[in-house]
């Protein structure tokens, strides 16, 4: 598909780095709004943002939604404010598809979550076709799980659309929704086996999705292999010195300060509001599509993913307009 037209909604961790990542290539021509430009959680507004830029002779051959409800801490704080976080990843997304449908833009991506899942399926990752456990139909899931479950069911029963479900999402970025900038700050840690998303395989499986359609549907879009909260420390412990020097790390900061516990012992603790998704998913479906190889979580890639992140804070301390300041950022509405 060449000289695609792309629209990104969002304009947080995730749709900031999707459009950068999708505008250096030629082909695509991007677009991204967030809700302080067009108010698109109204159907009509977001209907006549789009009829405006057709126009102009701008109709959109994908439009991708990277906004919704994360929380500003973490999925706790959408225990909180129910009826916002219902409305962003619940009804958001059928309100954009709605849009997109009525203007018969072939291509519409939802970045969600597999967060709707718990514990480990026999022989493997929890493929596309088994039943959230960790959704609308467990009294025990989260909110913000449930959310995120009603939200996959409306869009994959009433719409030709892509569903993406990713977990942890991590890369090099500087950035406090980056899973490192989170468990930077933490000194006592869920242990478990989980799925995760490295950013640059999220972004290059959509850019492949947009250049050459795959069947629409769900799609696990986790990287290959397993990540555990510990092993990501491990990564901090070989770059200790730097994070250091770099304002990331206390002085004092040990491994052997850091207490790494089971699922049981951290709800016995109380450590948390609201259950965490502890679950691996099997990426096999969107690895068949052969539109690209995911990288493997191990020790290695996170080692390197560490060296990343600080040389990207470096060089973000060195042009100050573009420095992201974690105390400060609070993105409720982009992923």
């Amino acid at each position: 598909m060449a000289n695609s037209k792309v629209l990104v909604v969002g304009k947080g961790f995730i749709g900031t780095q999707l459009s950068n990542f999708l505008a250096s290539d030629e082909k695509i021509e991007v677009h991204a709004i967030d809700s302080s430009q067009v108010n698109y959680r109204d159907y009509n507004t977001f209907l006549d943002f789009l009829n405006n830029f057709a126009a102009n002779d701008i109709e959109f051959d994908a439009i991708i939604n990277a906004a919704g409800y994360t929380g500003e801490k973490n999925v706790d704080d959408a225990e909180n404010d129910k009826e916002l976080v219902w409305l962003l990843n619940a009804v958001l997304p059928t309100t954009l598809a709605s849009a997109a449908q009525a203007m018969d833009v072939p291509l519409f991506f939802n970045v969600s979550s597999g967060c709707i899942f718990s514990g480990y399926a026999t022989g493997g990752g929890y493929g596309e076709e088994v039943v959230p456990n960790f959704g609308l139909f467990d009294d025990k899931s989260s909110w913000y799980s449930k959310t995120k479950h009603a939200g996959e069911l409306s869009l994959t029963s009433s719409f030709n659309c892509y569903n993406l479900r990713i977990r942890m999402p991590i890369g090099e970025i500087y950035h406090p929704k980056n899973l490192i900038s989170k468990m930077l700050k933490y000194e006592t840690i869920l242990n478990e086996d989980n799925s995760a998303t490295y950013m640059y395989d999220l972004m290059n499986f959509i850019y492949n999705a947009i250049l050459t359609p795959p069947p629409f549907g769900i799609y696990n879009v986790v990287s290959s292999g397993t990540f555990k909260g510990k092993d990501l420390f491990n990564a901090f412990d070989k770059n200790k010195e730097e994070l250091i020097s770099e304002g990331l790390l206390s002085e004092d900061w040990s491994l052997d300060k850091i207490k790494f516990v089971t699922e049981k012992q951290f709800y016995k603790e109380g450590i948390t509001v609201a259950k965490r998704s502890n679950c691996l998913l099997s990426n096999k479906v969107a690895t068949e599509l052969q539109l690209h190889e995911f990288t493997n979580v191990d020790d290695e890639f996170l080692d390197k993913l560490v060296k990343g992140y600080i040389e990207d804070k470096r060089s973000k301390e060195a042009e100050p307009e573009n420095v992201v300041n974690l105390a400060e950022v609070k993105e409720d509405e982009d992923i």
